[in-house]
């Protein structure tokens, strides 16, 4: 099976200030697009669940905080062979959310993309991948919305 999947991950994240913005909410959402090489099988990327820093990062208590992201794939003509597919991301740039306002405000975090994941031919299999904020990486954030965009790429 020879495929590859090429998706952005943006990610968003709001930060509190203080006590003027005791409200703001945060959101982390990954939209999806591919381009898929054909082989053996294809694969295809069925659905996005969304990952949401609920509630918002808070930078008085920063702690450590977690969000998932689901990138469900289905994968076709694999007769009845078992495959496996993995994440990577695209590049190795460092991975900071920017502040919309003010992109050179930015907060540091982590992606953890599962190793081989198995496949059987057509069932949807869900992949999960993890965001982390460090609370370090936020307890002197200006108030705002941050984003950031990454490529993830879904390979045999």
């Amino acid at each position: 099976m020879r495929l590859q999947q090429f998706s952005n991950l943006p990610i968003l994240g709001a930060v509190l200030g203080a006590m003027f913005f005791p409200t703001v909410a945060s959101c982390v959402e990954m939209q999806v697009s591919t381009t898929i090489l054909l082989g053996k099988g294809t694969c295809s990327i069925v659905s996005v669940t969304p990952a949401t820093f609920t509630p918002a990062l808070d930078p008085i208590s920063a702690a450590n905080r977690t969000a998932d992201a689901t990138i469900t794939v289905n994968c076709k003509g694999l007769g009845n062979k078992t495959g496996t597919v993995a994440l990577q991301r695209q590049n190795t740039n460092p991975l900071n959310l920017h502040n919309t306002l003010t992109p050179t405000d930015t907060i540091g975090y982590s992606l953890n993309l599962p190793g081989s994941t198995p496949v059987t031919n057509n069932t949807d299999v869900p992949i999960t991948v993890t965001a982390t904020i460090l609370g370090s990486a936020y307890q002197n954030a200006a108030a705002g919305i941050y984003t950031d965009s990454v490529g993830i790429e879904v390979l045999p």
